[in-house]
């Protein structure tokens, strides 16, 4: 299971609003992989599919073969096919499933199918780990928003470093790549429009998306093999919030990705239109939402990111985004970053912060930060940097 899901980690947020998923076929003699596939994005194959397409490829037999996914597979038509007939037909004797489909047009169904098909059906193997993966999908299916995942790096003391939209600027290189590879699996990376002009962050998967199953969501090392060394991380839209949509268009945030999506900046419908104009030129996608004042409604904004098909939102502002969203209850996921030396790895160069290091934040639960009252809580040590993450209450 941990390769299946190291292979729907492949795809990264670029699936959104449809589930990361893994699938591979097994030799029950041997324990031999027989085929394995993924799902890459919305309208291409499902992780079944690509299977039994690269079996049939080399002319491998599934018949009496184990199946070992990472989500129950689709009994309705989409833009695809549904799965479990695929399955049934292609001859597999079992199936081993993380877990079951929330999608109401699913919900046990793929399950009972196979069952009912004469397949030894098995569930719940490593559904920690592939509920954490698709936090989005799970959430999107439930309640509707995107899952707000927010990450903050900080001092003991509280204080926020001037490349708060930057982990490089506070953290070592353990916690950027932690930082990456959460970015690599969310669909959007969001900041305000303080943290673009004081940081002028680029927003970016820069390290190779080689690991984000086993940095992201503590799986084996094994597993993460399943990922080639070579294989392009998936870059998330970026998403600027500021009501009068002042930011400047220039901005590294802003700029144009080979094939990744375009740039998002969303204001209030208060704001002239003219204030669009130069983003607009620039290559920015721009929309709007209901405002109060010079702040955005933020549950207007995750309901506006939802209708666009992002399912899960990694936040990495600053302490005035960060209060206004956890004042709010908007929150799903908490992730914290202490550093301990203040000085290590600040920005240097034209593209370092001017400002001083005078912004505070005092976390929920106060300083130190323990998250004691998070759930599923998780300590962790990245080089000199102590990570804490966990659900919100």
């Amino acid at each position: 299971m941990g390769r299946a899901l190291a292979l729907a980690a492949r795809a990264g947020g670029r699936t959104s609003p449809n589930p990361m998923v893994g699938a591979v076929a097994i030799d029950p003699r041997t324990g031999r992989v027989l085929a394995e596939g993924f799902h890459l994005e919305p309208g291409l194959p499902h992780a079944e599919q690509a299977l039994i397409a690269a079996a049939a490829a080399r002319n491998v037999d599934l018949r009496g073969a184990t199946l070992v996914c990472s989500l129950e597979p689709c009994v309705h038509h989409g833009r695809t096919a549904p799965c479990a007939p695929l399955v049934a037909a292609a001859g597999f004797s079992r199936a081993v499933l993380a877990v079951s489909d929330p999608d109401p047009r699913v919900d046990g169904r793929g399950i009972r199918f196979l069952r009912e098909a004469g397949l030894d059906v098995t569930v719940g193997m490593a559904e920690g780990a592939a509920r954490r993966l698709n936090e989005g999908f799970f959430q999107r299916a439930t309640g509707g928003r995107p899952f707000v995942h927010l990450k903050m790096a900080m001092l003991p003391d509280g204080t926020v470093h001037p490349g708060a939209g930057r982990p490089a600027g506070i953290t070592g290189e353990a916690a950027r790549g932690r930082v990456h590879a959460w970015r690599h699996l969310s669909a959007a990376v969001m900041v305000g429009a303080g943290t673009l002009r004081a940081d002028d962050p680029r927003l970016t998967v820069r390290v190779p998306a080689t690991r984000p199953v086993t940095a992201a969501l503590g799986a084996s090392e094994e597993a993460a093999s399943a990922i080639p060394s070579d294989h392009e991380p998936w870059q998330p839209r970026r998403v600027v919030l500021s009501a009068s949509f002042r930011v400047p268009p220039d901005a590294r945030a802003l700029r144009p990705l080979p094939g990744g999506p375009p740039a998002l900046v969303i204001g209030s419908v208060e704001a002239p239109v003219s204030a669009e104009t130069g983003l607009r030129d620039a290559g920015v996608e721009t929309a709007r939402v209901l405002g109060e004042g010079d702040r955005l409604q933020l549950a207007a904004v995750l309901d506006a990111l939802g209708s666009m098909g992002v399912s899960s939102v990694l936040v990495e502002g600053g302490p005035t985004l960060a209060d206004a969203l956890l004042g709010a209850g908007l929150v799903q996921r908490l992730s914290v970053f202490t550093a301990e030396d203040p000085g290590r790895e600040a920005p240097q160069g034209p593209r370092a912060s001017p400002h001083p290091p005078a912004s505070t934040w005092r976390p929920p639960g106060g300083l130190p930060f323990t998250g004691a009252w998070l759930r599923d809580l998780v300590r962790e040590r990245l080089g000199n940097d102590e990570l804490v993450t966990g659900r919100m209450p």
